[in-house]
């Protein structure tokens, strides 16, 4: 990981963070607030992989999967903004439905590593979990308003520790010598 990424991961992490705490202090503005986060959070990560398309990812193998990519993300962040003034059972139900693909994407992704024995997998399968225990729990309290505004709380910043901590560790560097 290059010093700038590291730089953009922990100042990400700190805005996520305090995104979290303004949410968790105001929940009255909590669903709408939410859903703009991710809409904004999607959408800018929509840019990133059509930069990174364009950059370099065309001249590769698989590159157009790269593409598709980022334009389902850019779609995808686009909607969930718009959602903000939709109904809240619709944003709940869209949010929750998010978290649960996220964490079943990383428990797979996680036993996927497993499988190739690498010594990182715990961490995808836990955060996984994470994601999507809090999915379930979002189905169990759907009702209450602020349970649902403590879950995504929660797993805002839960993310946001796990940027942090991702931009402090140590990146392996192959060196081919002589």
């Amino acid at each position: 990981m290059s010093r700038t990424s590291r730089v953009f991961n922990i100042v990400s992490g700190v805005v996520m963070i305090i995104c979290s705490w303004i949410l968790f202090r105001n929940p009255d503005v909590g669903l709408e607030f939410a859903a703009m986060i991710l809409g904004i959070s999607l959408f800018l990560s929509g840019i990133h992989y059509l930069y990174y398309y364009f950059s370099m990812a065309r001249h590769m193998v698989g590159g157009r999967y790269v593409l598709f990519t980022a334009v389902f993300i850019l779609d995808f962040g686009m909607f969930t903004a718009a959602l903000s003034d939709f109904p809240r059972l619709y944003v709940v139900m869209y949010l929750l439905g998010y978290h649960a693909f996220t964490g079943l994407i990383n428990i797979l992704r996680g036993l996927e590593a497993k499988r190739y024995k690498s010594p990182d997998y715990s961490r995808n399968v836990l955060a996984g979990s994470f994601d999507f225990l809090i999915a379930l729990g979002c189905i169990v309290f759907i009702r209450r308003r602020k349970m649902l505004i403590l879950g995504y709380c929660l797993t805002l910043a839960w993310s946001a520790v796990i940027r942090i901590i991702s931009a402090f560790r140590r990146t392996a560097v192959i060196h081919i010598g002589p």
